[in-house]
Order: C-alpha cells, then sequence, then structure tokens
C-alpha cells in the first residue's frame, strides 16, 4: 500500500507491503519489498521512480493498484479508484497519479521499477495510496 500527499506542491509517498509472501512460510515463494515508505515528488517533477524487489526464490508476478484517499471534517478517510485510462488519455480535466507499467514479473533475487507519474493540477494537497499486489499470474493478464 502507497500514499501519496499533496502539499505545499510537493508529493509525497507512503508505501507498506502489508500483501508480501513471507519467504519463512513458503519455500520457493516470492518474497517483495518496496522500500520506502514514504516518498516526496518534489514540485518541479511530475514523475518518481519505485523499485520493488523480490529476495525470494521463485517469479513474482505483482499488479499496481492506485486509490486517491479523501478525508473529510471528521478525519474519516475514503477512497475512490483512479481512472488510469482517462489519464493514459490525457483527458480533459482529469487528474492524479498513474503507475506504468501497472503489472510487473519480477524474477526471483531480482527487481523491477515502476515509474508513478501524476498529471493534473498541483494546487491543493492530494493523498493516494499505492498497492503492489502479489497475485498468481494469469495469460490474459500477464502475457
Amino acid at each position: 500500500m502507497l500514499r501519496l500527499s499533496m502539499r505545499a506542491h510537493h508529493i509525497a509517498f507512503l508505501g507498506l507491503n502489508l500483501l508480501s509472501i513471507s519467504q519463512l512460510s513458503h519455500a520457493g515463494a516470492p518474497s517483495i519489498n518496496v522500500g520506502t515508505l514514504f516518498d516526496y515528488l518534489p514540485p518541479n517533477s511530475s514523475s518518481t521512480l519505485k523499485r520493488v524487489r523480490n529476495s525470494g526464490d521463485a517469479t513474482a508476478y505483482v499488479r499496481v493498484e492506485i486509490t486517491q484517499m479523501h478525508y473529510d471534517a471528521a478525519g474519516n478517510i475514503s477512497e475512490s479508484p483512479v481512472d488510469a485510462a482517462a489519464l493514459a488519455r490525457s483527458q480533459a480535466g482529469v487528474s492524479g497519479l498513474i503507475a506504468s507499467p501497472s503489472r510487473m514479473i519480477i524474477p526471483a533475487k531480482g527487481q523491477q521499477a515502476t515509474r508513478l507519474v501524476f498529471r493534473g493540477a498541483r494546487d491543493s494537497e492530494q493523498y493516494y495510496r499505492v498497492r503492489y499486489i502479489p497475485v498468481v499470474p494469469d495469460s490474459n493478464e500477464f502475457s
């Protein structure tokens, strides 16, 4: 899970790999590590590179999902999905965070990177959660 915050034209990332597969509990399994939990996207940049490592003994198949976080006056949090297709097309009036690639195949003892790109106006504080979800490979999704 990864959180993105925008304050004073900065964007910050908070990530937590809650869905990692433990190498100790399964022999020959992937073990995903997303690295630092909190990063900033400086005001003069619209993208950052996030490295995901697999220290396990098997290939990891990972899906990247992004949601925007909303806080109400009482401090309650809700999430809404980001329209990645509209962001990729640069559709007018759409802003948010997009991941490229949105699916990764990470070899055992290897790493892969995903680029997180923010599109739109950076005139208000915004929060995003990015989840790196290990999945069972599907020939349609990871072909």
